[in-house]
């Protein structure tokens, strides 16, 4: 279960950072899942392969369960 857009949402209304707020979940054993912050060999060569086929972005990021970057 992930809990970023809960986390963003909370952020928001109590007009603290995301960081802020995932650090206190942390802190109170409140389970927040992290996206990867690297992309590694096979999943890399597969981003490239599809991107070259003209796979939008966003497509890509679902299938390979990655961020878009801003």
């Amino acid at each position: 279960m992930t809990l970023t857009p809960f986390i963003r949402a909370v952020s928001e209304q109590c007009k603290r950072s995301v960081i802020y707020v995932k650090k206190l979940a942390i802190q109170n054993s409140i389970p927040v899942k992290a996206r990867a912050k690297r992309i590694f060999g096979t999943d890399r060569a597969l981003i490239v392969g599809m991107l070259k086929e003209g796979v939008k972005t966003q497509q890509i990021a679902s299938e390979v369960d990655y961020s878009v970057g801003r």
